[in-house]
């Protein structure tokens, strides 16, 4: 289950982009006759097109921008796919406050490790299902076909997952640290259900990264297209999916599969990628005039986040305001 969650993103994102490409190539529009004379023929009247609910008002994609998110996604895809995590730990042990939150946060029977590790699979998968989900229902069943702003959201996503995907991949292969439970597993096979898999691959956490990168990229996009249409329902989203991220990171280390230390490193990745990357790229600059009235709900609900890290909670902080 973990290699394959770890590579979830980029693959959900692949795999989106491709049909998202196929579907758009689909939907040009065709060119139609008009009252074309002939007995029996009857007068045709064509509606024009209707208006978009969401307008793409940024800086569109361009040549560098598909470069770039191509490099990034090959790079990934050749550090997961064409080198091995090493089976010999190059960094043992807790740093930091990493031993009292162990010590504090982890589940102290096989059952709460296990219920914790299993929770932490769906917790991590829910922001990039409701991520994937929005993206393409919103612009497509709730906004007349919207297949430009489809098209953005989805590179915006594959770009970003790629980004994720690499980084934390890479920190695995790096870093090359034993996961918390590896002595306790030596000790007692059923320690844990996660005994004896991914032992080296402690640092950065995959489902910590893979959670804040969907909450991230679920929020850029709420706050700023406003996919929702209501600000508080855009911020409301925002906040639960960022809640699911922090629950993620919280369950990792109650299951005893990572120290507080790879969590917020994971954090921090999913973060700058999914929700930093996007709004310095692709939604900074304001965009132009066309569309301003339909963004005014995206900033109706003024709202900042800041980091939240304790001995007993880690993860963001979300403050708004009316």
């Amino acid at each position: 289950m973990t290699c394959c969650l770890s590579r979830l993103p980029t693959c959900l994102s692949v795999i989106a982009t491709i049909a998202v490409l196929a579907k758009t190539a689909a939907a040009q529009p065709t060119e139609v006759a008009a009252d074309r004379g002939g007995a029996g023929s009857r007068p045709t009247t064509e509606a024009g097109p209707r208006e978009h609910r969401l307008h793409w008002r940024w800086r569109r994609f361009g040549v560098w921008d598909y470069v770039a998110t191509g490099a990034l996604g090959a790079a990934y895809f050749a550090v997961e796919f064409g080198t091995k995590q090493p089976p010999e730990p190059k960094w043992t042990g807790a740093v930091l406050f990493d031993a009292a939150a162990r010590d504090s946060l982890v589940a102290d029977t096989y059952d709460g490790r296990a219920r914790a590790d299993r929770l932490s699979d769906y917790f991590s998968l829910m922001p990039m299902a409701v991520l994937w989900a929005e993206t393409l229902a919103v612009p497509v069943l709730f906004d007349d076909n919207n297949w430009d702003v489809v098209w953005h959201l989805t590179v915006i996503n594959l770009q970003s997952s790629a980004l994720s995907g690499l980084l934390t991949r890479g920190g695995n292969r790096i870093a090359v640290r034993e996961r918390p439970d590896v002595s306790n597993c030596h000790e007692d096979p059923d320690y844990s259900p996660g005994c004896y898999r991914g032992e080296t691959a402690s640092f950065p956490s995959g489902h910590t990264s893979m959670a804040f990168l969907g909450a991230g990229l679920s929020c850029a996009h709420h706050l700023n297209l406003g996919l929702y249409g209501n600000g508080a329902a855009d911020s409301v989203m925002c906040i639960v999916l960022g809640a699911g991220a922090t629950a993620t990171g919280m369950l990792r280390v109650m299951a005893d599969r990572h120290y507080v230390s790879d969590t917020l490193t994971g954090a921090a990745i999913g973060i700058g990628s999914g929700f930093v990357l996007p709004m310095l790229l692709h939604y900074s600059g304001g965009g132009d005039s066309e569309g301003a009235e339909t963004s005014q709900s995206a900033t109706a609900f003024r709202w900042t986040v800041a980091p939240l890290s304790g001995w007993e909670a880690v993860g963001l902080s979300v403050y708004g305001w009316f």
